[in-house]
């Protein structure tokens, strides 16, 4: 993750450099820059969600499992991006809702019981564990993800 970080700093200079040639206002110049960040990052991070899967199963060093979780994804990015945001989008709704729900419940139960400094601390602690949920949630896709695009489970 280190390599792809270094990576993506020099990709960061090297276009606000490019950036400085084009004469816009400075505004259009950081919302430009911002964009591309963006969008290299999503691509980026869509590309290697198997990254993890890769290391676990194959063994293999760093540079060789960014290659083997790149080459894992060619040709997947929209159906993979599309898994995301469907679990994400789905997952997040479940959590937020029950969150307030459940946080309200607590307030006002630990408030009738005569402890009002209970309430926030059991929502808060619901809400811990529903993130974490969704975290686990999201790590098990990845894991399938890796399967389904043709990973064994003796490695890529």
């Amino acid at each position: 993750m280190l390599l792809l970080f270094l990576a993506g700093v020099l990709l960061v200079f090297l276009v606000s450099a490019l950036l400085q040639l084009l004469r816009l206002n400075p505004a259009g110049q950081k919302l430009l820059l911002i964009g591309i960040i963006f969008g290299v990052s999503l691509v980026i991070w869509i590309r290697l969600i198997t990254l993890a899967a890769v290391i676990v199963m194959s063994r293999a060093g760093p540079v060789a499992a960014i290659r083997l979780a790149w080459e894992l994804s060619a040709g997947a990015f929209w159906r993979i991006l599309a898994c995301v945001l469907i679990y994400s989008i789905g997952a997040q709704v479940v959590v937020l809702a029950s969150t307030f729900a459940l946080g309200a419940i607590f307030v006002l139960t630990c408030s009738a019981i005569g402890a009002p400094a209970l309430g926030p601390v059991l929502s808060l602690t619901y809400a811990s564990l529903a993130s974490a949920a969704f975290w686990a949630g999201f790590h098990v896709l990845a894991a399938s993800l890796y399967r389904q695009l043709g990973g064994s489970i003796r490695g890529v």
